[in-house]
């Protein structure tokens, strides 16, 4: 019984790497020259976040806040929903910053694809800052 197991998972290890291994080397010749600005923005170029609204929205964190990213469920990607893809990217490209759940935690409310609010500073309609008062 050990050794079919042993057999079973070298075998799937086997089959998963040649699926898997055609995207790793695809990946690693796109991003194999890149520049350290170029690298920390390769996770958001492979999730299409915009660069220019992360740009301002990092510009408008520092270290200490605590952000309520607003944003709508969008669109499917994948398994999750854009909302998902975009609140994961926040909390590792915001860093280090914190995200919180609740409104009224955040020292700071980042309107990504939703109407900011009164005060907000914006980038453009549906991207917006606004500072609140810890």
């Amino acid at each position: 019984m050990t050794r079919s197991f042993a057999a079973l998972a070298l075998v799937s290890a086997a089959l998963g790497t040649s699926h898997l291994w055609p995207d790793l080397a695809a990946t690693h010749d796109r991003w194999a020259g890149a520049s350290r600005a170029e690298a920390l923005r390769a996770a958001g170029d492979d999730a299409q976040m915009p660069a220019d609204v992360w740009g301002f929205f990092r510009a408008h964190i520092r270290a200490g806040d605590r952000y309520l990213l607003r944003t709508p469920k969008g669109a499917p990607r994948g398994f999750v929903d854009e909302a998902t893809v975009a609140r994961t990217y926040a909390s590792w490209w915001l860093l280090p910053a914190v995200q919180v759940d609740e409104e009224a935690q955040a020292t700071v409310v980042l309107d990504y694809r939703s109407p900011g609010g009164p005060g907000a500073t914006c980038l453009r309609p549906r991207f917006c800052v606004e500072r609140r008062r810890p």
